[in-house]
């Protein structure tokens, strides 16, 4: 049962419970209630969480709290960097958008206006994976029982409408146009000129473009191989692509292949005036 006594002019309750990590008797407590009536029921709420297998200890934790130590416990040193700055990121939404709330007072109400405001000026894409997010870690939470509903089930997504996929690409006269920049300004001192026609003729992605050593192209048989990517975010080297099905070896066309070949002798030519070797 619960204790309840009057200090002062306010009224307090206090709830005892054995800590399942010492199994040791420990109590929590809360004051500043006006009425008896009011203290027992906030105590007897309490009691009922216990029933159920609340983790009493944690009740007071902050959903952002929660949250940091969630992603420190179970995300973080997993992931890519992008991946990780996403998980980041809705850290600070939390932060921001709930300071000092303990996770248990989160309810639907509460938590639809955070992510309708979120959406105001964001895109559905990012407004899913926002709740996507934090729906992972709500789950989480609901089986270590420090809450008991999933306060993200049935939210609607508010948020902007993304680019249409027609809108993402260039179409081909926009591609033609391009190439014809690209080629007219491919310049030994601008590798990038260099990336942005390999992407035009291959479709890689840039990690894996930016991988792409000499050894790599089979210059005969008119191939490069794409079997890793570069880390540009963090510039840390090498890394594997994200999947084996990735590793692959293309064929080019002779268009590319010209470029590249020009760019490789230009290149061993001011390696060799430089003292340097291949």
């Amino acid at each position: 049962m619960a204790e309840i006594k009057k200090r002062g002019s306010k009224w307090q309750y206090r709830v005892f419970y054995t800590d399942p990590a010492t199994g040791k008797q420990k109590s929590k407590s809360k004051s500043g209630f006006k009425k008896k009536t009011d203290a027992i029921a906030a105590a007897r709420e309490l009691e009922v969480d216990k029933e159920h297998g609340a983790t009493i200890s944690e009740r007071d934790m902050t959903f952002a709290d929660y949250y940091a130590q969630w992603i420190k416990d179970t995300k973080l040193g997993r992931y890519s960097y992008q991946t990780e700055t996403w998980y980041k990121r809705v850290l600070k939404l939390v932060q921001e958008g709930f300071p000092g709330v303990p996770l248990a007072q989160i309810n639907r109400r509460k938590y639809t206006k955070f992510l309708d405001d979120y959406a105001a000026d964001h895109s559905k894409e990012s407004v899913d994976k926002t709740n996507t997010f934090i729906r992972a870690m709500v789950r989480d939470a609901m089986s270590e029982r420090i809450i008991f509903t999933d306060f993200t089930a049935g939210v609607r997504n508010n948020g902007n409408p993304g680019k249409r996929e027609a809108d993402k690409y260039l179409n081909e006269n926009q591609l033609k146009k391009l190439t014809d920049v690209v080629e007219k300004h491919l310049s030994p001192t601008a590798i990038t000129t260099y990336e942005i026609l390999t992407a035009i003729y291959t479709g890689a992605r840039y990690e894996e473009i930016a991988a792409i050593t000499w050894d790599r192209i089979d210059w005969d048989h008119k191939q490069i191989t794409l079997d890793r990517a570069y880390d540009y975010v963090q510039r840390s080297g090498f890394k594997s692509m994200k999947t084996p099905n990735s590793i692959r070896t293309i064929d080019v066309s002779p268009r590319l292949i010209r470029a590249l070949s020009q760019l490789h002798t230009q290149q061993q030519k001011r390696y060799m005036q430089l003292g340097y070797r291949e």
